[in-house]
């Protein structure tokens, strides 16, 4: 799954943009803890093509990234 988030990233994040679409609790907040000096928040979502057809393999979130390696991630949604 880390392959195909990092191939994936669509554009650099904020806190404030997680927090729109998960709001207030416990996985939010364990999630933003993984955000350290050196790290990056950003958006993802799968091409078009992983959404539809067999198997379904489409994932969308918001993915914390640090030297090319997915320290943690939080889905939004998945096929």
């Amino acid at each position: 799954m880390e392959q195909q988030i990092l191939t994936s990233l669509i554009h650099l994040s904020t806190r404030s943009d997680v927090r729109v679409q998960f709001g207030e609790g416990d996985e939010t907040d364990k999630f933003l803890t993984s955000i350290q000096p050196g790290r990056q928040l950003w958006y993802f979502r799968t091409p078009p093509e992983t959404w539809r057809g067999f198997p379904r393999t489409g994932l969308e979130g918001f993915a914390v990234i640090e030297e090319d390696h997915v320290v943690d991630f939080l889905l939004l949604s998945m096929s």
